[in-house]
């Protein structure tokens, strides 16, 4: 085979020689869907460090799930103690709209 998989005859050798050596196709299928760098998991893991601090460690599975999903899909929050003036008056809303909302839950007493 000379390399080639945009050719039809080139994808029917490659489909023999995985019906022929079915042990070593799956093998090469699995280490060719291995990342080839670790940064991914080395940011998860920092990702994950960042959420689960000491203030923050005993929170549940799901929650640091949906908090990890959050901090690597999602947009970059600023935090509000090193804001600016124009990013406080942004986040001043939006920071008094989850006041309320926190306000009108019930509590335990």
């Amino acid at each position: 085979m000379d390399g080639d998989l945009s050719s039809t005859d080139g994808l029917l050798a490659l489909a023999e020689k995985a019906v022929l050596f079915p042990v070593f196709a799956r093998m090469t299928l699995k280490i060719l869907l291995l990342p080839i760098g670790t940064a991914t998991v080395e940011r998860s893991f920092s990702t994950l460090n960042r959420i689960l601090n000491s203030v923050r460690c005993r929170l549940l599975p799901d929650h640091v799930h949906m908090l990890m999903k959050i901090s690597v899909e999602g947009p970059e929050v600023p935090d509000v103690h090193s804001s600016t003036p124009e990013q406080e008056n942004k986040l001043s809303p939006l920071m008094d709209a989850a006041y309320g909302v926190w306000r009108r839950k019930p509590r335990r007493e």
